[in-house]
């Protein structure tokens, strides 16, 4: 499992995403933001597009809890 961030220093999440993809990336994927939840949701979009299918988002702030969740719901 992959878990991005929609903001990051150096891209942002839609470009870590997008060369995820180019790189044949087709395991779980977990998409946090803090900011506007359709920011997540378009990323999302984007991923089950391209053919992932186990794709999550979680908008910040998150409980321990939920993110336990999330992350127990995935592959080993």
């Amino acid at each position: 499992t992959i878990m991005l961030d929609m903001v990051m220093p150096d891209m942002d999440g839609n470009e870590l995403l997008l060369w995820l993809l180019q790189q044949g990336y087709a395991s779980d994927l977990v998409i946090t933001t803090g900011y506007n939840p359709d920011y997540a949701s378009d990323a999302k979009t984007l991923a089950e597009f391209n053919g992932l299918r186990t794709v999550t988002t979680l908008v910040k702030p998150f409980s321990l809890a939920r993110l336990r969740a999330v992350l127990s719901c995935r592959k080993p």
